[in-house]
């Protein structure tokens, strides 16, 4: 049952997400990092009884806390990431009022984005659904992207979460990273 559980930092971005097979559940941190605690959390770890099920295709705002989820069997999906000032330009949606929150997509963005989930409904092909990610959001990006780029401040979360992810693995450390 631990094997079936997702753990995503707390991230300064957005993002929709489309589950193409099977579904996921939301849980609470806190449970899922019992799950973590060593042998003992494992063996007293049990999937949460009354859980929210996530919905097929879902935007989340910008997390200031890890969150987690459960699958109750295989799934598939595909996790498309926004920065808040990309949200802002596509839909005119102040991300920070969806801070922390994971809901229905079609629910929380503009209804000009219909087409976005007719062309997602039956899709489930992770090739199918870039493409009609790509297709839907590629001109309407090409119009408003900034001349200067993706902000500094996610280029430095990006490269943090690089870091320790280059330094978590078993034996390695900051110190042998600075020393390369």
């Amino acid at each position: 049952e631990v094997g079936r559980l997702n753990v995503y930092p707390a991230c300064p971005m957005c993002s929709l997400s489309v589950w193409l097979d099977g579904h996921c559940v939301e849980i609470e941190f806190d449970h899922a990092a019992a799950a973590f605690a060593g042998p003992a959390g494992r063996a007293a770890w049990s999937p949460p009884a009354a859980s929210r099920r996530l919905p097929r295709i879902a935007f989340c705002g910008p997390m200031t806390q890890p969150s987690a989820s459960w699958a109750p069997g295989a799934v598939h999906g595909l996790m498309f990431m926004l920065s808040t000032d990309a949200v802002v330009a596509l839909t005119g949606i102040d991300p920070l009022m969806l801070r922390n929150q994971i809901l229905p997509a079609e629910a929380v963005l503009p209804v000009d984005w219909a087409p976005l989930w007719a062309a997602l409904a039956d899709e489930r092909d992770a090739g199918g659904c870039g493409r009609a990610l790509e297709g839907f959001l590629g001109p309407r990006w090409s119009d408003l992207r900034p001349a200067s780029g993706t902000s500094g401040h996610y280029r430095d979360w990006a490269e943090t979460l690089a870091l320790r992810a280059a330094v978590s693995g078993p034996g390695r450390s900051l110190r042998q990273v600075e020393r390369r």
